[in-house]
Order: C-alpha cells, then sequence, then structure tokens
C-alpha cells in the first residue's frame, strides 16, 4: 500500500515538470519523463497495491487507472505542445489556441478508441465512458474553442471534432444492454 502511494506521489508530482530532454531531442511518448511515468503506470497496474489498501479500493481500481491514463494522455499533450510547439511551460500554456486545439483532437481520439472498443467488445460500461468524454469535448468546443473560431486552430479542432463523431457513428454503434450483449438493441 505504501509502495502504491510513493508511487502515485511521484507519478503527480512529475506531471508538473516540463521534461527537458536535452541533450536528446524531445520525443512525445518516448522521452526519459514520460517513458518514467509509463513505468510508474505499469507498476500500479501490475501491483497489488490495491488489495493491500482494502476492498474499498479494489472497487474503484479502473476508475482510479482510467483517471491516471487520462491525466497521463493530457500532460504529455500539453508537454508536446511546449517542446514542438514553441509555447513556455507554465499556467499560460493550457489557454494557448493550440494547446486547446491539441486538446481537443486528443481527447477525441480517446473517446473514439473507447467508444470503439466498448462497441467491439461489447462493454456498454466503456462505450459510455467514451461517449461522456465526446460530450465533455463538444461541450469544451461550445464554450472554450469558439473563442479560437477565427483562426486555423480554432477551425481545425470543429473539423477533427466532427469527422471522428462521423467514424464513431459508422465504426462504434451501441452494446446491448443485456450483460451477455447477445441481445438486439
Amino acid at each position: 500500500g505504501l509502495l502504491l502511494i510513493a508511487l502515485l506521489l511521484v507519478f503527480g508530482k512529475s506531471l508538473f515538470v516540463a521534461g527537458d530532454s536535452a541533450p536528446l531531442p524531445f520525443v512525445p511518448i518516448i522521452n526519459p519523463l514520460e517513458l518514467m511515468q509509463l513505468a510508474i503506470f505499469l507498476l500500479i497496474v501490475r501491483g497489488d497495491g490495491f488489495a493491500a489498501l482494502g476492498d474499498g479500493f479494489l472497487v474503484g481500481r479502473v476508475r482510479v487507472l482510467a483517471a491516471l491514463a487520462f491525466t497521463f494522455v493530457t500532460f504529455a499533450t500539453l508537454r508536446g505542445v511546449h517542446h514542438l510547439g514553441g509555447v513556455s511551460w507554465d499556467e499560460a500554456l493550457v489557454w494557448t489556441t493550440i494547446a486547446q486545439t491539441s486538446l481537443t483532437v486528443v481527447w477525441s481520439l480517446v473517446g473514439m478508441a473507447a467508444w470503439i472498443v466498448g462497441s467491439r467488445r461489447g462493454s456498454r460500461s466503456l462505450w459510455l465512458a467514451g461517449a461522456v468524454l465526446m460530450g465533455i469535448v463538444l461541450l469544451k468546443l461550445l464554450l472554450v474553442d469558439r473563442n479560437h473560431l477565427g483562426n486555423l486552430y480554432g477551425i481545425a479542432s470543429f473539423i477533427a471534432y466532427g469527422l471522428l463523431c462521423t467514424v464513431i457513428g459508422y465504426l462504434a454503434p451501441a452494446p446491448a444492454k443485456t450483460a451477455t450483449g447477445n441481445a438486439s438493441p
């Protein structure tokens, strides 16, 4: 249990580091900081730390792992914007047009993947998680990204979302509500 807590603390602290990989070039996901974060994530996934904390934590394990994965993807995207887009690593990074467009596209891809995998596996909860994430992205588009609609990045985020929703509608119909998944919707 203590190892799990220590790993979570190191993971959380490392999210807010810019991750300069000099003298090596920055490559998203394949840089020292993000490789360390992925290793910590795999240790948490494969470890028995949740069992040591009690039954209550075992129930929330999937939610915790999903939240960690989503947080990792979000910060990896922002780190990529910082290094590849030339935006300074500070609080203003999140509100730049390129960061907002990047988050819209990446979150849409994650939501689309969850929708498709949930549909293919017959997992209504995974499918629903993807649908909720796509709903959050739509709200983000309407509340945040519409302020950037006059530039190329804002237009690109709306077009990317629309195309991904079109693909999802074709590839990922809703799974059946039954547990077996054999009944017709």
